[in-house]
This record gives structure tokens, sequence and C-alpha cells, in this order.
């Protein structure tokens, strides 16, 4: 993120637990929460958090996966290498979709 303005903030970091387990998985993986407090000029900028998933095919293979938290998000998107890594169905949507700075894909 860029801003013309300094604004204040404050970053806060705490270990939820040791690890997190997959139930169809021993694999474990370290689980970390941070929040970010911003009070500038710009009350619209959005922190989200991010973490990694293990994510399992149907044929058995595991891959690790960099998730974006978005609470309000109203759907849920995933890359084409990711499909393909984990060999899912396709379904075409035509659907507008708006991201940053409200530019449309």
């Amino acid at each position: 993120l860029h801003f013309h303005t300094k604004p204040q903030s404050v970053f806060t970091s705490s270990k939820v637990s040791n690890e997190i387990s997959s139930p169809h998985s021993e694999t474990k993986i370290p689980a970390v929460m941070a929040s970010q407090t911003n009070s500038g000029n710009n009350p619209s900028t959005v922190l989200l958090g991010t973490l990694l998933v293990q994510l399992t095919s149907p044929q058995g293979n595991s891959h690790v996966f960099r998730a974006l938290l978005d609470s309000g998000s109203m759907c849920d998107f995933i890359s084409e290498r990711a499909a393909q890594l984990l060999n899912t169905k396709r379904t075409y949507s035509s659907v507008q979709v708006v991201g940053v700075a409200q530019t449309s894909y």
C-alpha cells in the first residue's frame, strides 16, 4: 500500500495456537494472527490477512496455497494454476468482478 500522507498505525501480532492440523492429514502448519489499525486520511483502506492452506486433490496430492481472508467478499476464487494442480472441475460463469480501485475484470 502507498499513502500520500503518513497514517498513524498500530500493528499487533499474536500466536493463535501452536499449530493447525488438517482433519485429513497429520501435517501441521504454524498459525499466526495479525491485525493492523490505521487512523489516517483514507478511511476506506482495508488491510486483508493471508494464511497458508493445505488442500488435497481427489487423487490424494497435497498442495500448499496462500489464501486471502476477506470476510466481506461475496464470492470465492482460486487461480487457474491452483485449479489445474487440484484437478478441479471448472464451470463457466458470466459475472463482473470488481477489484482494486474499482477495476472490473
